[in-house]
């Protein structure tokens, strides 16, 4: 069950999950989450799209760097992990 509508106290069900109307707070959350996503600053530093990110990256490469802030092979990618509640203000 997803957090968010689980704070709603409305019963979901997730292979449904884009049937449900999304309260604008939450688009909103969205809209703040992908704007600062994007402005992170590992984004444009090309030496590290040369070296760390060099090729395509799978899933479990960018979960550990959004969870600790480094790449899997311990290379600091950013000065610390995402904290979602600060990337939604």
């Amino acid at each position: 069950m997803n957090p968010r509508f689980i704070n709603t106290g409305k019963p979901i069900q997730e292979e449904k999950l884009f049937q449900y109307v999304f309260p604008e707070q939450l688009w909103e959350n969205i809209r703040h989450f992908v704007h600062n996503l994007a402005e992170l600053p590992l984004w444009v530093n090309k030496e590290q799209s040369e070296t760390v990110f060099g090729g395509k990256q799978n899933n479990s490469f960018w979960q550990t760097v959004f969870e600790t802030g480094k790449s899997p092979h311990n290379v600091q990618v950013m000065p610390k992990a995402i904290n979602l509640v600060e990337m939604i203000k």
